[in-house]
C-alpha cells in the first residue's frame, strides 16, 4: 500500500442506520453528510460517496487515503462500509485506517477528570462498554453490560453513550454526538504512518 498521496481524505461510518460521510479536500476544507439509510447502506453508499466527492470537486483518484468506522454497531452496515472501503483503497492504491466508535468516544472525553464508561448499543438492552481514562482505553477490556446494570455503574463512572440508544436507559447517562469529521481527525495520523493492513481490517 502506498503512503498518503494528498491532503484529500474520505471517511465513512456505516455502524448505524445513519450513514455518515466526510470528505476533506486541501488542508482545511471539509464537506460531510449524515443521512438515514435505514438498513439499505449497500444500495446508497456509493451514490452518497459520489455526491460528496462531487460537492468537493473531487474524483476518487484525487483521494490520498480513506478512514472507515470499524464499529461496534450494526454488523450488516459495518460489513457493507468496510467492503466498500477495501474495494476503493485497493483500486486506488491508497492507505486505509480503521477507527472505532470507542476511539471517537475517547477523543470526545479526553479532558474528563474522572474515569468514563463509554457505551455502544449492541442490541436491545445490551451494550458493549469500554473504560476510558485520560483519553485511553484497552480494547481487550471491552465488556458486555446490560441496561439493568447501568444505573449502578453511574455511581462509579461518568457514563456516556455514543450512537443511538433505543430505548433510552435509566440512570445518569450522557449522550455523545459525533460527526464523520471526527473520523477524519482521528484517522489522519494513522494514514500518515502507513495506515492499517487492508487484508485484516474487519468489523
Amino acid at each position: 500500500m502506498t503512503s498518503l498521496l494528498s491532503d484529500s481524505l474520505l471517511a465513512m461510518d456505516s455502524s448505524s442506520s445513519i450513514l455518515r460521510l466526510a470528505v476533506r479536500f486541501g488542508s482545511d476544507r471539509l464537506v460531510q453528510s449524515a443521512e438515514d439509510a435505514d438498513r439499505s447502506h449497500g444500495q446508497v453508499i456509493m451514490r452518497k460517496i459520489s455526491n460528496l466527492l462531487d460537492s468537493g470537486g473531487l474524483l476518487p483518484a484525487d483521494l490520498g487515503g480513506l478512514i472507515v468506522c470499524t464499529g461496534p454497531g450494526s454488523f450488516t452496515g459495518l460489513r457493507v462500509g468496510i467492503a466498500v472501503a477495501k474495494g476503493m483503497v485497493v483500486a486506488l492504491d491508497i492507505p486505509i485506517a480503521g477507527v472505532s466508535l470507542f476511539d471517537v468516544a475517547a477523543y470526545r472525553v479526553v479532558d474528563s477528570e474522572q474515569p468514563v464508561l463509554a457505551l455502544v448499543q449492541q442490541r436491545r438492552g445490551e451494550f458493549l462498554a469500554a473504560t476510558i481514562q485520560r483519553g485511553k482505553y484497552a480494547i481487550e477490556q471491552v465488556q458486555t453490560v446490560s441496561a439493568a446494570q447501568i444505573p449502578a455503574l453511574t455511581g462509579q463512572y461518568r457514563v456516556v453513550s455514543i450512537g443511538t440508544v433505543d430505548p433510552p436507559v435509566a440512570g445518569n447517562v450522557e449522550s455523545i454526538e459525533y460527526e464523520a469529521a471526527d473520523f477524519v481527525y482521528l484517522g489522519e495520523s494513522r494514514l500518515t504512518n502507513g495506515g492499517d493492513n487492508v487484508e485484516y481490517l474487519e468489523p
